[in-house]
């Protein structure tokens, strides 16, 4: 199952590929994570995801000229491809469009379509404001363009 959003984030791209490729600050606008363990390779990670534990996350594809990242978690008989995309819409407003395609248990189970629009809106807060007020989980509404 595949479902993508898309937002205006009201900063300059370079900042939100910034807080994209900072894999520290992945919990505070993927909810669904709750702790991030980096390792030797760059490239691969340990997430703590809220109701299945430790899943394996390594970052598929990232060109920043494209400004273009796609991540893949995969452990406990689900796998999740993120990919994220950013268009310059002006020097001080990027609009991003995050698509996301669940393999798996999971999808049968959780409003997948909910949470996307919830982890969108959240990187637009934190984008923002630095800062992250919406922590309700799925169910988030924003305004998509």
């Amino acid at each position: 199952m595949a479902t993508s959003e898309t937002i205006q984030i009201k900063v300059p791209w370079q900042q939100v590929w910034n807080t994209i490729c900072d894999v520290t600050k992945w919990p505070m606008w993927n909810g669904a994570l709750q702790e991030v363990r980096e390792t030797e390779n760059l490239n691969e990670f340990s997430v703590r995801v809220r109701g299945l534990g430790w899943v394996r996350c390594r970052v598929v594809n990232q060109d920043r000229n494209k400004q273009y990242f796609q991540y893949q978690l995969s452990g406990k008989g689900n796998q999740e491809t993120g990919t994220i995309e950013l268009k310059k819409d002006s020097e001080q407003t990027t609009v991003v469009v995050y698509t996301t395609e669940h393999r798996g248990w999971l999808r049968k189970i959780v409003p997948l379509e909910s949470m996307s629009s919830w982890r969108i809106g959240r990187l637009k807060e934190l984008c923002e404001t630095n800062r992250v007020f919406n922590i309700n989980g799925p169910g988030f509404a924003h305004e998509s363009i």
